[in-house]
């Protein structure tokens, strides 16, 4: 057991660089900024949306709450950090592109955005407690 764990945490961050990698490509290549920008925002959303749905199973232990640092919340964390940043060269890509523009089509990618800055906003507050 512990050694697929091993593996699976040595697998995360390749993983995911190959698959933001495949998708910066794909979406560069078809010129849908847009969509790209809410399709990273929204999958950063689900990884931060994750880490509070799935608590740690024993948070009274020091030892629980460790390794569900290292299993659950660092990965997820890893994955919306990629993909926040992914968004954001999506969106100024987005507001660059002579393309008309509604509201909407303004404000959903940032909508998508807010969650990963209220964590990072939460993290920063936790450390000056």
């Amino acid at each position: 057991m512990q050694n697929s764990l091993f593996f699976m945490i040595r697998l995360w961050p390749s993983a995911i660089g190959l698959l933001f990698a495949a998708f910066l490509y794909y979406f560069t290549r078809r010129r849908s900024w847009l969509i790209g920008a809410i399709s990273l925002g929204a999958i950063s959303t689900l990884a931060i949306v994750a880490t509070y749905i799935w608590p740690p199973s024993d948070p009274d232990f020091a030892g629980g709450v460790f390794v569900w640092h290292c299993d659950v919340y660092y990965p997820l964390f890893c994955l919306s950090l990629i993909c926040w940043l992914g968004a954001l060269v999506f969106v100024v890509g987005y507001i660059c592109q002579k393309e008309k523009r509604t509201k909407i089509k303004m404000v959903l990618p940032v909508i998508f955005l807010l969650p990963f800055a209220y964590e990072v906003f939460a993290i920063i507050c936790s450390f000056f407690r």
